[in-house]
């Protein structure tokens, strides 16, 4: 997995860029569990996000 973050920060103004999982890879990141209506040998996990790109813009006053 790869982020990257760039930004400027100023008395009154504040700009960030930003990208999350430039990959764009699947990974399971919480404990897996098995099927709780039954047992089918899967263990099941929660994913990470996908690809995450973003600008933030801050004002102070």
């Amino acid at each position: 997995m790869i982020n990257l973050q760039a930004g400027y920060e100023g008395e009154r103004y504040a700009l960030r860029f930003f990208a999350e999982n430039l990959t764009d890879e699947r990974m399971e990141t919480g404990i897996a569990f098995g099927n709780f209506s039954g047992d089918d040998g899967i263990l099941y996990a929660p994913y990470d996000a996908p690809r995450i790109i973003g600008v933030e813009l801050e004002t102070n006053f």
